[in-house]
Order: C-alpha cells, then structure tokens, then sequence
C-alpha cells in the first residue's frame, strides 16, 4: 500500500500520488519521504505508472523508488559551501534578475537574500556603472568569455562596495554564474599609498 511509503505527516504527499494515479497519469520523478521497515525515512525519487485492466480501468500501479539520501546530503554540504564563501556569488537570469545569491551578500551589503531574489540586478548598482555592467553581462550572455571588472554595488546604508566580478554562462540552462570579490578596502590602500608616494616625490623637489 501506498501509505506504508510515507512517514507520518505526508499524507498530503501520499494522497496527491494516489489521486493521479487513479486519474491515469503517470508519475515521473517527484521527491517523496520513505519509510524503512525500522521506522527510519529517507527522501526518494518516485516514478510509478497505472495498470489498466481489459476495460482502461485503473486497477493498480507499478513503481519505482530511487533513494537520494546521498544527493540530498551532497546538496546540502555545497548549500554550506556556497553560504560560508567570503565572496558574492549570484545565479541571474537572462531579463538580468537574481536568481539566486549566497549569505556574502547580506554581510556585505546588508540585503537579506529573499529581498534579492527576483530583484534585478541593476537594482544595487551605482549608476554610473550601471551602463558598462549591462554590457558585461550582455556579452557573458552571447558566451563571451569577460575579462574580471569591477562596478560599485549599494549598500542598505546608502554607501557603495567595489565589488570585482567574474562571470560565466551556463549554456544548458541560459542562466549567467558570477563570483563578486569586494576590492574596497584593497582599493583604499593602493590609493592612500600612490598618494604618499607622490606627497614623498614631492617632498624630494
């Protein structure tokens, strides 16, 4: 029986099932709580099809369960992975809006990442960069491999990070995978020190 498949609190999952099943339709890949003979549960993949008996009627079903414990453990260490990176990384689609972005975001810009997602991403941008960033990620969409650049993204107190960006098309799914390092501390202290060393030169005179 269907039921003995899920652990208690997925009857909502087990009647959807049962419903299309009934109705003729067939079932491919939709994730599903198991039951073990010890009680345990594990996430599995299940893909199952009506039997009709001489009539067209459904009479049962046949199917198949694939364990995905392990894949849903890998998902989870690179979901770790992608949040405890120091560098902003953001999944954008090709109208230009997040698709998804990682914790960096929230601790460096202050934004919480359900207000970035969905949000375009010249949203943040200062606008003066707003023009060259559009064009970076016009020709990253077109497949061009785009040398880093840098553009200067808001933050939710109204001040602006350079942030250095590098970024990739994924030409199966036409989403754009772009890492973001902020350089604005590094970028300080390159000018503080050209300007001491102009300041000795001068001094030298």
């Amino acid at each position: 029986h269907a039921g003995v498949l899920a652990p208690p609190g997925n009857d909502a999952v087990t009647a959807s099932v049962l419903q299309r099943l009934a109705a003729g339709e067939q079932i491919v890949g939709v994730e599903v709580e198991c039951r073990r003979k010890d009680g345990s549960s594990f996430p599995a993949l299940l893909t199952a099809s009506p039997m009709l008996d001489e009539h067209g009627t459904v009479a049962g079903s046949s199917a198949i369960l694939h364990d995905i414990t392990e894949l849903k453990r890998a998902q989870q260490e690179v979901a770790h992975l992608f949040d405890l990176t120091p560098d902003l990384i953001a999944i954008i689609a090709a109208d230009g809006r997040f698709r998804q972005v990682n914790a960096a975001w929230t601790r460096t810009l202050g934004f919480g990442v359900d207000e970035l997602r969905g949000r375009p991403f010249a949203d943040l941008l200062h606008p003066e960069d707003v023009a060259v960033s559009a064009e970076m990620f016009r020709r990253t969409l077109a497949g061009e491999e785009i040398a880093p650049f840098f553009n200067r993204q808001r933050t939710r107190n109204g001040e602006y990070r350079s942030i250095e960006w590098r970024g990739r098309l994924d030409g199966t799914s036409g989403l754009v995978f772009a890492v973001g390092r902020d350089q604005t501390d590094q970028l300080l202290l390159e000018r503080q020190l050209n300007q001491a060393q102009k300041m000795e030169a001068v001094g030298r005179l």
